[in-house]
């Protein structure tokens, strides 16, 4: 879910509710008035997702077959009394609400071994498949309901409930001509009329405006006018392009019977080049990952078979690698008009404004739980994250502290200390934990000096190595004292369980260490 809130700001939220009710009548419920408002945002789901929620909700629907349910004695169970209470409302006013609706289908099959009896199955499996994601891709679906305001509504419950579901039911064959018409597949006509519609009427609007007020008025308005309607036709009319070029490629890599590769393509198609030249440029790049992997799946297809299945692998394996020595070239050739079409439509709109986080994500631990936000572990966690060597992905962050020029970050997670240079974005300094010396972890004003041992990878060794001493100023001395004390217990910790740069036991939840088995 994305707020699409024209103010981005601390006072804006996505939800607003707002209830005055009077407790002063015991037989129905009186509420002088009742308010509710939901921001427009965008709403991106996949079949995955979905499926997900589904199997979730499934656990809880699959009650009633559990063994225990079963011999339950059910006329033990006494079923609630119907509510006959009324409900009144002075002022009911739900705010009108729209949603921009984005669908993917993004279905792999789950691994199986391949056999003669199944390889047809296969076929009619990816077949399927491609007609899926041809189809159900929908793109910025615009969503909208009407506001709903009553006053002086006086009904039972169910009642009032009926009336708000009637309102809301008329306005589904609406939303559904909305979806319709913005599947990829037929381009989605509704946001090309849309953003069409939007030129032409600026083009015309902007210059009246302007004309009533001043000449110079009138020349910036020609300008606003011309710009917006060149800018809404090249975004409805390449926007479109793109959409009916890049659900035709995505259908047909399915029929490439290559999940790897269908992985692979649909991890760059998450990106969207910002301009026509970066669109060029990752086109040609895509096009020429479609003929090269059309070529070598013809030898690394029958290969792969016959590893793994033998004679009748390796002609499955053939079969798979000539069907994808056609189409995936094909699949080059959409995804080229794809990022073209893109890099215009981007082009068009590189000036306007763009929306930024607002606050860094959120870091977990190995354990995985929501805890309260902290922006400092937020902003420990980023940075960690921002370095560029992958070994550091498993490893999450457990404190940091600013140096005293307020240049560089000492950061310390589960296996390494670091020093991050602001300016670098990169680490100038790492050392793994069990190489630091826990007796020469010392503070001299705001100076932390430790002694750490070169090419080691467990305690039992330290006695035959080099030592090498590394101090940082920083920015106080209760700062430096603080992570001198943070240091220490981390390194006495890892010490006392005698792990090395391999584990992955330490973790870090509140104001404790804790550690699990894995």
């Amino acid at each position: 879910l994305a707020c699409r809130s024209i103010r981005v700001d601390d006072t804006s939220r996505i939800f607003h509710l707002s209830i005055v009710k009077s407790n002063f009548y015991r037989s129905i419920q009186f509420f002088h008035y009742f308010s509710f408002l939901i921001q427009e945002m965008d709403v991106k789901l996949d079949d995955v997702i979905i499926n997900q929620l589904v199997g979730f909700c499934n656990i809880k629907l699959n009650a009633s077959q559990d063994p225990d349910f079963t011999k339950m004695d059910h006329s033990l169970i006494v079923a609630p009394k119907k509510s006959s209470q009324k409900i009144y409302f002075a002022l009911l006013h739900i705010n009108p609400c729209k949603f921009n609706l984005t669908f993917t289908y993004s279905h792999f099959q789950a691994h199986q071994e391949r056999s003669v009896e199944s390889s047809g199955t296969n076929v009619v499996q990816h077949v399927s498949s491609a007609i899926g994601v041809t189809i159900a891709n929908v793109d910025n679906a615009p969503v909208s309901l009407n506001a709903l305001y009553l006053e002086n509504a006086f009904h039972k419950t169910s009642e009032m409930i009926r009336r708000i579901t009637k309102h809301y039911a008329r306005q589904i064959l609406t939303i559904v001509y909305q979806i319709i018409g913005s599947f990829d597949i037929i381009g989605n006509p509704v946001s090309l009329v849309h953003n069409l519609g939007t030129g032409v009427h600026d083009l015309f609007y902007e210059p009246g405006k302007g004309i009533v007020q001043s000449p110079k008025e009138f020349v910036q308005g020609v300008k606003k006018g011309s710009s917006s309607f060149v800018k809404n036709f090249v975004v409805g009319v390449f926007g479109t392009a793109s959409n009916v070029t890049r659900t035709l490629g995505k259908g047909a890599s399915q029929l490439a019977m290559d999940e790897e590769y269908v992985q692979s393509r649909n991890a760059l198609a998450r990106q969207n080049p910002a301009h026509i030249g970066q669109g060029l440029w990752w086109g040609t790049k895509e096009l020429s990952n479609g003929l090269t992997a059309g070529v070598a799946g013809i030898i690394r297809q029958p290969i792969r078979g016959a590893t793994e299945e033998g004679v009748m692998g390796a002609l499955q394996g053939t079969g798979r690698g000539l069907v994808g020595a056609v189409v995936k070239p094909g699949i080059g050739i959409f995804d080229f008009a794809t990022r073209t079409a893109q890099g215009m439509k981007n082009t068009a709109t590189l000036r306007d404004k763009t929306f930024t986080r607002i606050r860094p994500p959120r870091g977990f631990g190995p354990e995985r739980l929501l805890m309260v936000y902290s922006l400092d572990k937020a902003i420990g966690h980023s940075i960690l994250r921002s370095l560029d060597d992958k070994p550091f992905n498993g490893e999450w962050h457990l404190f940091h502290c600013l140096s005293g020029l307020e240049q560089d970050i000492l950061l310390v997670s589960n296996k390494h200390l670091f020093i991050v240079g602001i300016k670098e974005q990169e680490a100038l300094f790492k050392c793994r934990l069990t190489l630091i010396d826990e007796e020469t972890v010392r503070t001299q004003g705001a100076v932390l000096s430790f002694s750490y041992f070169q090419n080691l990878r467990s305690w039992s060794f330290h006695e035959h190595s080099k030592r090498k001493t590394y101090e940082i100023e920083l920015h106080s001395k209760e700062s430096a004292e603080w992570t001198r004390n943070r240091l220490s217990r981390t390194l006495h910790i890892i010490r006392e369980l005698n792990q090395d740069e391999l584990s992955n036991s330490l973790t870090f939840s509140g104001h404790s260490f804790l550690f699990h088995d894995e």
